[in-house]
């Protein structure tokens, strides 16, 4: 199976509520659900929620050329925080604890991932680097892998745009 990233987008005031509410942070990311994977096919149809499966660390590693774990990254800000960054909260995600991004910081990695040109990843991209990094992925790193990083990087920077937006905060986690 392995590991996968998500994103759930949070308004600012639904962010204090899960900050201050262990209950409702349960709850809101799905543990308290009936049918968890139900609940994670709805957020997903409403476009409140993004699985970048097990691309995460591969595209931290596009963005920044650091091969890295959440809460551990140097890479400058804001690409940090697209996958890796964030502040840690007590609610626990099957790796580590799920982090936040607040409104502020899901506009600014809103605009640095759109102004990171196709053409930049496609400079960055070496498999053979990738292979030396030993970058967790699901792909295989040729060019149809690169095409398929390059979709992901294109679904998480729209998810990010639509988040900013709509003044949403961010709510990441590895599972």
């Amino acid at each position: 199976m392995g590991m996968t990233a998500s994103y759930r987008r949070i308004t600012d005031s639904e962010l204090k509520q899960f900050l201050d509410d262990p209950q409702f942070a349960l709850s809101f990311v799905g543990l308290l659900a009936d049918d968890p994977f139900e609940f994670y096919q709805r957020l997903e149809a409403e476009g409140k929620r993004l699985d970048i499966q097990k691309e995460w660390q591969a595209l931290h590693f596009l963005l920044t050329g650091e091969a890295a774990d959440p809460g551990e990254s140097e890479a400058p800000l804001p690409l940090r925080n697209a996958v890796m960054g964030g502040t840690e909260t007590d609610c626990e995600a099957t790796y580590g604890v799920v982090r936040y991004l607040t409104v502020q910081e899901v506009r600014e990695v809103a605009e640095a991932l759109g102004r990171v040109p196709e053409d930049d990843l496609k400079a960055r991209y070496d498999s053979d680097e990738f292979v030396e990094a030993e970058i967790y992925a699901n792909t295989e790193r040729d060019d149809d892998g690169f095409r398929a990083l390059l979709n992901v990087h294109v679904d998480v920077a729209g998810f990010f745009k639509k988040a900013a937006k709509a003044g949403d905060a961010m709510l990441l986690s590895l599972d």
